[in-house]
């Protein structure tokens, strides 16, 4: 099989969030203790503990529901049911798998998120609808970083289901904003952060949305796992467009910055280039991700991991979106 590239899409937009409220943070949060925010609002995630984040919309004049994740760039959608977005020009999506597939550039027509003030947002028509409901609302794609200000902070809250955003202050003066202990540096582009597994060293992708956290082979022979070990393991298939054989295998020690955790269990593939945090690591707890700074820092809250209820994006490992020559 042939080995694929892992990137997250690089298409620039200039689409920016609306100003966030007033609202506080409930505990707990790195964000209420940090200096140069002056304002935050707090989101429902829709779903049960076990689903990726979800977040209400509002968009077409009708209630929404869209996946969310901070490894993403642009805004992807998907008609589902009354909800039909137009087509524009053909672009061409590369998945993780090498795949190519084709897509449109598209538009959600007065897209509001928590009540903020609508606005028309520019995205890629994905070509398979959805036909998924969540709480009588059509889940109609995914929304990515180009909803945020720049520079704002995130803070995924899986275990209480809500997502906190918050507005950086302008030419602010105080220190930087999060660096609590704990606090790893974090690549932008593709979110990639160091880890360790059983002491060695390896750089992680944080991606939410993948039910379970995957490890490449070849990391994990160096972590210590052999091809013995992991012929004693189950047999799992990931979805990356087409499905990816691998082990189960649950990893003895798994260190992210102050945070150690035993046991955790990580899909060991050989057609994957990264080794990827999935849903299963962030559901025990609070990640925090300061884009301003390229800083993540995660805090365990929980030792009580919920069962996956399936309800996750399927195209998660897009490697980028081009223009169809």
């Amino acid at each position: 099989m042939k080995k694929s590239n892992y990137a997250r899409l690089l298409v620039v937009s200039a689409l920016l969030l609306a100003s966030c409220s007033d609202q506080s943070i409930r505990e707990p949060s790195q964000i209420g203790s940090a200096t140069c925010i002056p304002s935050s609002i707090s989101l429902p995630l829709l779903g049960m503990p076990g689903d990726s984040p979800i977040l209400p919309v509002h968009l077409h004049g009708t209630a929404a529901a869209m996946f969310f994740s901070p490894g993403f760039v642009p805004l992807l959608f998907r008609n589902n049911g009354a909800v039909v977005f137009p087509k524009y020009r053909r672009l061409s999506l590369r998945q993780q798998d090498g795949d190519v597939q084709p897509v449109f550039a598209s538009i959600a027509r007065d897209l509001s998120i928590g009540g903020r003030k609508a606005a028309d947002r520019a995205g890629y028509l994905l070509p398979e609808p959805d036909d998924r409901t969540l709480e009588k609302r059509p889940i109609v794609g995914m929304l990515g970083r180009d909803i945020l200000r720049e520079g704002s902070i995130v803070e995924l809250d899986l275990p209480g289901r809500r997502m906190t955003i918050a507005t950086p202050q302008v030419a602010c003066q105080g220190p930087p904003r999060l660096a609590p202990p704990g606090s790893i540096d974090m690549q932008q582009e593709i979110l990639l952060v160091p880890i360790r597994i059983n002491g060695q060293l390896i750089q992680a992708v944080l991606e939410p949305d993948l039910p379970v956290s995957i490890l490449p082979t070849g990391l994990a022979n160096k972590a210590g796992i052999s091809d013995a070990d992991l012929a004693n393991d189950p047999s799992v298939v990931t979805k990356f467009g087409r499905g990816v054989l691998g082990r189960r295998h649950y990893v003895d020690i798994l260190d992210v910055g102050s945070v150690q955790m035993q046991h955790v269990a990580f899909d060991v593939e050989d057609d994957v280039s990264y080794a990827m945090l999935g849903l299963n690591f962030f559901d025990l707890g609070v990640g925090t991700f300061d884009f301003q700074n390229q800083k993540f820092v995660f805090r365990q809250t929980t030792d009580i991991l919920p069962a996956a209820t399936r309800i996750h994006f399927d195209q998660t490992k897009v490697v980028q979106i081009k223009v169809d020559e």
